[in-house]
């Protein structure tokens, strides 16, 4: 009984393993396998978000997918090429959405804060309660498509300014500053950013601090208050900054397009803490993140920053793990019910073969009980059919090796009960009627078509026997 059992159990294994691999095989055919290759648009040439593209492209190439990083304006530029599908996967500043069109774009995590900078020329500008008066001031605000120009715009309204903007990019403000062609240029971007430090070497200037950064940010969710701490840039002597600064951030935002592949979406948050910038402000583990974002979320990337890699991709390469993990509620079951399909099977196969052998014995058996009334005429039919029944079993019924002892039970009791119709024929007819009868050529192998029929009741007028 235990060696059935284990057989039992191990078709079973063996069943649920067959069906798991049919039903991953279609997943993976169906979901798809990540793309090879996709567009990222990333920001101007030497800026953060270009340099975060690179990293990214870096850790994916291990993983044989490519990246075609796109050179932009910023943000505004970026979130266009995402709505119009003319890139993938794109870095937005958060708050974007106010200003552009993002269209069905989904945000697959928050990556680093962009703190405000405000750098000014020395002895340029006044300030009055600490805040800087820009009034009339040539401010550099970045180009047109950009997030630091669309936030500087906004900032410049709502303080009622009345600076002069000057639409410049990032490297042209910095030559700006250092020349002494503009009085302060207005800067988003990650404090650890080449272009901090290179304005950091750029002698007499000074930075400002956004004025009532916990004010705005209340306000306005999508912005943070983070802290940007005394000699976070240099511990020397003088430390830089000389003193904890507290400042007003957005938060840069990897974001997909509409109908990004989820594979990819899920591989690209995968790699993502290989490639984010020291936290120079704010928490220190802040990020990779979805949970303070006002976009839309990727539920594909949320669920993998939430739960994390699946077990099968532990021992399964991620282009196959991951599709066959987004149908694991059906594999999971299938598995389950393995060993009752696989009874249910057993049973249904068993009984097809057992109707080939068993369903014969009602007409066997009803042949037996009629013989004491049944005339000559009548006998020989019998003798006839059970005679070609036999033949029939021997020629043409196929059964398992297993059931060959019952189709061999039945051939023997065919036997007898045909041995019966023959000593009641004789009974009737005597030995001369019976041989009489077998040198009437009559066919003792009729057609099994004729016999399926006789069993079933039938006579040769197509009516009841």
């Amino acid at each position: 009984m235990r060696n059935g059992l284990g057989r039992k159990l191990l078709a079973s294994l063996v069943l649920g393993v067959i069906a798991a691999l049919l039903v991953g095989m279609v997943a993976v055919l169906l979901l798809g396998r990540p793309p090879k290759t996709f567009t990222l648009a990333a920001g101007q040439p030497g800026g953060m978000y270009a340099a975060f593209a690179e990293s990214l492209k870096d850790a994916l190439a291990t993983e044989g997918i490519t990246v075609e990083v796109l050179e932009t304006a910023g943000s505004i530029e970026n979130a266009e090429l995402l709505s119009s599908r003319n890139a993938d996967v794109g870095l937005i500043q958060s708050g974007t959405e106010l200003l552009a069109d993002i269209g069905g774009s989904t945000a697959l995590s928050e990556v680093f804060y962009e703190p405000f900078w405000l750098f000014t020329r020395q002895g340029a500008i006044d300030v009055t309660d600490g805040i800087p008066i820009l009034d009339g001031k040539r401010l550099a605000i970045g180009p047109t498509g950009s997030g630091t120009n669309a936030t500087a715009r906004a900032l410049i309204d709502q303080t009622g300014s009345t600076a002069i903007a000057l639409e410049w990019t990032t490297d042209e403000a910095i030559e700006g500053l250092a020349a002494g062609t503009i009085d302060a240029a207005f800067f988003v971007v990650a404090a650890n950013a080449p272009v901090v430090a290179e304005l950091a070497a750029i002698p007499d200037l000074e930075l400002h601090a956004v004025p009532n950064v916990e004010g705005l940010a209340r306000g306005l969710p999508y912005l943070s208050t983070v802290m940007l701490f005394r000699g976070v840039f240099s511990r020397g002597t003088p430390p830089v900054p000389p003193q904890d600064m507290e400042m007003l951030a957005a938060r840069a935002t990897l974001m997909g397009r509409e109908g990004l592949n989820p594979d990819l979406a899920r591989l690209i948050v995968r790699d993502l803490p290989k490639v984010l910038p020291v936290p120079y402000v704010g928490e220190l583990d802040a990020f990779p993140s979805l949970t303070r974002t006002q976009f839309p979320v990727n539920e594909d990337a949320r669920k993998y920053l939430e739960e994390g890699p699946t077990p099968l991709e532990s021992f399964l390469p991620f282009e196959l793990a991951s599709p066959l993990s987004r149908v694991y509620l059906i594999l999971l079951p299938l598995l389950v019910l393995a060993f009752p399909v696989y009874t249910l099977l057993k049973a249904g196969w068993e009984w097809i073969n057992n109707s080939r052998v068993v369903s014969w014995y009602p007409r066997i058996n009803a042949i037996e009980r009629n013989l004491p009334g049944s005339d000559l005429d009548e006998l020989m039919a019998q003798q006839d059919f059970l005679v070609g029944l036999d033949a029939q079993l021997a020629r043409q019924t196929r059964v398992p090796a297993g059931k060959m002892g019952t189709l061999y039970e039945l051939r023997t009791h065919l036997a007898f009960v045909t041995r019966k119709v023959e000593a009641r024929i004789a009974e009737l007819g005597g030995e001369g009627a019976l041989a009489a009868a077998k040198a009437n050529d009559r066919d003792p192998n009729l057609d099994p078509a004729a016999i399926t029929a006789e069993a079933m009741g039938l006579d040769d007028r197509g009516s009841g026997g």
